[in-house]
C-alpha cells in the first residue's frame, strides 16, 4: 500500500469516528490535553483548553519544536494581539507540519483559531500519529494502519504468557491484559495477573499504570475509567499504548530477570531416567535478583496428568527438587519465576520403561554428523532412524566451535521411525552434536562433526 492509500485510510479512520457518539471527545480531549502537556513540561507552556489554548499559535509552536527537536523555521509574533497576528502563527505552523510530512485535511488555521474542537482534537491526532506511534511501532506495510501495528506488537508481548488481544477495546476492560503488558515488558511489576480478579477492574487498571508510571514513566494519559468502558475510545487507547514500545524500566524496579535462571540435572534433560524412580533436578536463580527469592515454580505434566513435584529452597536463590514419573510417554517440565517462564521452558523429556528401549539400535547417518563435504554456510544434514530402537523419541541439540546451541530444523515421522535433522554452520571449526534417545545417550554421542575453512 502506497503512503497516499495509507494515509487516506487513516483520514477514513479519523471519520469515523468523528462521525461517532460525542462521548469520545470528552476523552479524547482529556487523554490529548495530558499528552500535550507531557510534551511541553521541559517548557514554559502548558494548555488547560484545547479548543482555546492554540488559538494565537504560541503554545502549538511550543509543541511542534518539541516533537521535532528543532526550530520552527520562521519568526512568529510573539505577542499577537488581533486576529491576524494569530492566524499568521497558525500558518506558520501549518506550513511547518505540511514540511514535516503531515498533511492536514480538511483543517486550516482559521478552524484552530476559532477552537474547532473536533478538528482540534483530528490535529492533535495527526500528531500522535507521526511523532510518536509511527516510530513506536513496527509497519505493517499499510494492513490495517496503526490499530493493527499496535495489536501485532501487544501481541508478541503478552503471547508468551498465555494472552491474546483482538482489539483495543473489550480485551482491555478487566485490566488484566494491561497488568500483562506490563509485567511482560519488566517481569515481576505485576506478577498476579494471571490472578487477578475481572470484577475488580478498577483496581486492576491503576495498579498496572501506577506500576508503568512508576517504574517506566509511561504518563497516565488515560484514566481508568475510561479504559473500562465497554465503548472505550480507541484513538485515545492508542495514544496510552503508544509510550510502551520505548519505555524503559528504572534501577531499583522490583523487578527479575528469568532468562538467568539456569535448571539442570536428569529431570530436565532427560539421561537416565526411569519409571518409579525420582527425577532429580537443580535451578540455579543466583543471578536472577533477590526479588525472585522463593518464587521458583515447577509445574510436571506427565502423559495422565499433573505429576507430584518435590521442590527444596537451599536458602541461596538455588533448589533442589524431583518428580516422580509412573507412566511411559512425555513429560512436560514448566520453570517460571514469578510467573514468568525461563528460557527453554517448558522442558520435555521422554520416559519409557514398560516397553524396552534399545538407544544402541538407533543408526545415525549424514554428513552433518561427519562434517564431510560440508562447507560454512552449506546445510549440514542428518538422518536418524530410530524404527528398531523400541519406544522413545530422538532429542538434538548441536553446538558450535563457541559452544553455544545453534538453531536446528527437525522433521521428524513418528510412524516411520525416521527423523530427518539440518543445522547450518556459519563457521569452519569443530561441531558438537549430541543426540538422546528415551533419554538415554547414544552409544556414540556426541559426535564431531569438523567444518573446514573454504
Amino acid at each position: 500500500m502506497s503512503q497516499d492509500d495509507a494515509h487516506a485510510q487513516e483520514e477514513d479512520f479519523i471519520a469515523q469516528r468523528i462521525a461517532e457518539d460525542q462521548g469520545w471527545v470528552r476523552v479524547q480531549t482529556r487523554t490529548f490535553t495530558r499528552w500535550v502537556n507531557e510534551n511541553l513540561k521541559t517548557t514554559e507552556h502548558q494548555i488547560e483548553n484545547l479548543d482555546t489554548d492554540f488559538g494565537d499559535g504560541l503554545k502549538l509552536v511550543g509543541l511542534l519544536q518539541q516533537l521535532a527537536g528543532k526550530g520552527i523555521g520562521a519568526r512568529v509574533t510573539k505577542r499577537p494581539r488581533i486576529r491576524a497576528q494569530k492566524l499568521e502563527n497558525v500558518k506558520i505552523c501549518f506550513d511547518f507540519m505540511n514540511r514535516e510530512g503531515i498533511e492536514m485535511v480538511n483543517i486550516d488555521n482559521q478552524d484552530v483559531a476559532d477552537g474547532n474542537m473536533k478538528l482540534i482534537l483530528g490535529m492533535v491526532w495527526h500528531l500522535i500519529l507521526h511523532y510518536q506511534i509511527a516510530t513506536g511501532f513496527d509497519d505493517d506495510g499499510g494492513k490495517g494502519g496503526p490499530k493493527n501495528r499496535i495489536i501485532k506488537w501487544v501481541n508478541s508481548k503478552i503471547n508468551p504468557w498465555g494472552q491474546n488481544i483482538t482489539n483495543l477495546g473489550p480485551d482491555w476492560n478487566n485490566g488484566t491484559i494491561l497488568a500483562c503488558l506490563v509485567n511482560a515488558l519488566a517481569p515481576g511489576l505485576v506478577p498476579d495477573f494471571a490472578e487477578m480478579k475481572p470484577e475488580d477492574a478498577r483496581d486492576n487498571i491503576d495498579r498496572a499504570m501506577e506500576m508503568a508510571k512508576e517504574w517506566m514513566d509511561i504518563p497516565r494519559v488515560l484514566e481508568p475509567e475510561d479504559m473500562m468502558d465497554p465503548n472505550v475510545d480507541e484513538l485515545s487507547m492508542m495514544t496510552y499504548l503508544s509510550y510502551f514500545p520505548n519505555a524503559k524500566v528504572k534501577d531499583g524496579a522490583p523487578c527479575v530477570n528469568p532468562g538467568r535462571v539456569i535448571a539442570r540435572g536428569p529431570g530436565i534433560t532427560g539421561v537416565g531416567l526411569k519409571l518409579g524412580k525420582p527425577a532429580e533436578f537443580e535451578i540455579d536463580a543466583s543471578k536472577a535478583g533477590e526479588n525472585g527469592r522463593d518464587k521458583i515454580k515447577v509445574e510436571v505434566i506427565g502423559p495422565e496428568g499433573p505429576v507430584k513435584v518435590d521442590l527444596t529452597s537451599n536458602g541461596d536463590l538455588t533448589y533442589s527438587g524431583a518428580y516422580y514419573p509412573e507412566d511411559d510417554g512425555e513429560y512436560q517440565i514448566k520453570v517460571t519465576l514469578l510467573n514468568c517462564p525461563i528460557p527453554k521452558s517448558p522442558f520435555k523429556v521422554g520416559i519409557y520403561g514398560s516397553q524396552k528401549t534399545d538407544p544402541n539400535k538407533v543408526k545415525v547417518s549424514g554428513p552433518g554428523v561427519t562434517g564431510e563435504g560440508i562447507l560454512p554456510g552449506d546445510p549440514a544434514p542428518f538422518v536418524i532412524d530410530y524404527k528398531e530402537a523400541g519406544r522413545g523419541q530422538p532429542k538434538v541439540e548441536v553446538f558450535g566451535p563457541d559452544h553455544q546451541p545453534l538453531n536446528i530444523v527437525e522433521d521428524n515421522d513418528k510412524k516411520e521411525g525416521i527423523c530427518k535433522v539440518e543445522y547450518q554452520p556459519a563457521v569452519f571449526g569443530e561441531y558438537t552434536v549430541t543426540i538422546t534417545y528415551a533419554g538415554l545417550p547414544l552409544p556414540n554421542s556426541p559426535y564431531s562433526a569438523l567444518i573446514p575453512l573454504l
